[in-house]
């Protein structure tokens, strides 16, 4: 499903405290969806699994640098062309106006795919 590009992808990387909190508000957000975009929440319990996917992803945010990938705490795909648009960070506080914030940069209009 992180592959899938019909729907806004939240996803949160770890089992700790923070994460399972943040699994649970952007689910809840997930389901209050404006303009029928469809948000799915995705789980990744640790870094390892699924490293390569993510870093994938990841390196379509401008400025993303690969070895920073131990400090990422959740990032956002955009629904069409699937590029990562919102990263939250370890170090970051994260609360539901946050979570918000990288739901509505998913969602924001993309680029035009046609502009050479």
């Amino acid at each position: 499903m992180i592959f899938e590009n019909e729907f806004i992808v939240f996803v949160v990387i770890g089992t700790d405290h923070i994460s399972k909190k943040i699994v649970e508000r952007a689910d809840s957000f997930a389901d209050d969806r404006p303009r029928k975009v469809v948000r799915k929440v995705i789980w990744v319990p640790n870094h390892d699994l699924l490293r390569s996917e993510c870093l994938e992803l990841l390196t379509t945010s401008a400025g993303f640098q690969a070895n920073d990938y131990e400090k990422v705490l959740a990032f956002v795909l955009s629904p069409r062309l699937h590029e990562t648009k919102d990263i939250i960070w370890r170090d970051e506080t994260v609360d539901d106006l946050r979570i918000g914030y990288a739901y509505v940069r998913a969602g924001k209009r993309e680029r035009n795919v046609f502009n050479n």
